[in-house]
């Protein structure tokens, strides 16, 4: 429960002694309270209950807000700035702006005080009935609620103090909480959105193979590269992804998922037993039993893993950076991944071929015209079906390229010898 403690002086007040009873929950306010305001004057700074409540809250760590409505300001406050408002003065709009941020816009309703018991209140005045009714954003800081003032320039100096103090914060509330409707509209039609996204596409896989590897974000980027080497090119044209390259989430393992509802097959390193790993290892098994999972794992690895003792790992060698050490690596892979019986029902069946940027630069084959294409044509079954100004349309970058393209169109289809 949010509120605004405030505390000041008994001393002008009828002489109502205040009970000890009531000291727990005048604590319990305090401590529950997102800030405390000091109404300072000569009476208050003689008090020993302000003194106390300030104590309170100073123990608590929570943010003091001084005012000084009459006298001098105190040396006990003299760490904190002040806001003097003798005399009818402003507040100023630093502190309206303070305390707007301090206190939230909902749940704004003060604690309870207790049933007074053998203690009845007198007559209360009309400070007293004015505070009660903005109640929903100030509690009254004093130990018990205030009884008959005696002077009604005391009563008017302290109202006019509070009712400064409130008005722009209700007005700023006001403000914030048609900004909460809006925002709260938009957040409605973005589930919407996705609801139906999730509804519909969420779950479809790409009409090209996609192989999901599951790796440490760190240490396996050659092993990523030698795999992207073998797969994107003949005889598999698939495309290797993982959850870091790209982002169709918002969150991490949302967007782990959204990779791998988009997967035919799975490929996960598991040598060091990255945590990550493990858990994408369980999603799989979990959600996707019906699809490929190949382990790979460094050749000079022990491995201890009980749960999966009976699993067919693919080793490899380690690469150290050389470029023969990662030919050797690529041959290897290449040589047990044909092998490998696994991926068979797939390598079998017939599927687009995945145009991959990376192997047509390797190529070295019309590299000026690659990027912009194959950004928007994703295989070369789609590319083909497409003529050279249809291509041009979605490539505006390149209209001074059309025999580059009507080239680039001729080495697709024999490269992967497509009529």
């Amino acid at each position: 429960m949010s509120h605004i403690f405030i505390t000041y002086s008994k001393k002008d007040e009828t002489k109502l002694v205040p009970s000890q009873q009531w000291w727990p929950t005048i604590e319990r306010n305090i401590k529950s309270c997102s800030a405390l305001i000091v109404i300072m004057s000569p009476n208050s700074n003689e008090s020993a209950w302000v003194e106390r409540e300030i104590l309170v809250a100073e123990n608590d760590r929570k943010p003091i807000f001084p005012l000084l409505l009459a006298g001098n300001a105190w040396s006990r406050l003299a760490n904190v700035q002040y806001a003097d408002v003798r005399g009818g003065n402003d507040l100023a709009p630093e502190l309206i702006d303070s305390l707007s941020r301090i206190v939230p816009t909902y749940s704004i309703f003060p604690p309870p005080l207790p049933d007074a018991g053998k203690e009845p209140l007198q007559s209360r005045n009309w400070l007293t009935s004015t505070i009660a009714r903005v109640g929903s954003l100030f509690v009254r800081a004093s130990p018990i609620l205030p009884a008959t003032v005696k002077t009604e320039s005391t009563d008017e100096a302290i109202f006019g103090a509070f009712e400064k103090l409130i008005a722009p914060l209700l007005k700023k509330i006001d403000t914030q909480s048609q900004a909460i409707d809006r925002v709260n509209q938009h957040l409605e039609k973005l589930i919407a959105a996705n609801n139906e996204r999730t509804e519909t596409s969420f779950a479809k896989k790409t009409e090209h193979v996609t192989a999901f590897m599951a790796m440490p974000f760190k240490g396996c980027e050659l092993l990523y590269k030698a795999l992207r080497t073998i797969f994107e090119d003949n005889p598999y044209c698939w495309e290797v992804i993982n959850a870091g390259e790209s982002f169709g989430e918002p969150t991490i393992s949302r967007n782990i998922k959204w990779h791998m509802q988009k997967a035919h097959c799975f490929l996960v390193e598991i040598s060091d037993g990255n945590p990550n790993v493990f858990y994408e290892l369980g999603l799989m098994h979990g959600s996707y039993e019906d699809r490929p999972v190949v382990l790979l794992c460094r050749d000079n690895v022990q491995k201890k893993y009980s749960d999966l003792a009976d699993v067919i790992y693919i080793e490899y060698p380690s690469p150290d950076g050389t470029k023969e050490r990662y030919d050797v690596l690529v041959a290897s892979l290449r040589d047990q991944f044909r092998r490998d019986t696994r991926l068979t029902s797939i390598r079998d069946t017939t599927y687009k071929h995945y145009l991959s940027e990376a192997l047509w630069i390797e190529l070295k084959h019309h590299q000026n015209v690659v990027g912009p294409v194959f950004e928007q044509y994703r295989t070369a079954e789609d590319l083909l079906a497409s003529t050279v100004d249809q291509i041009l349309v979605r490539c505006k970058q390149l209209t001074d390229r059309k025999g580059a393209i009507q080239d680039l169109c001729y080495a697709v289809q024999s490269y992967y010898n497509l009529k």
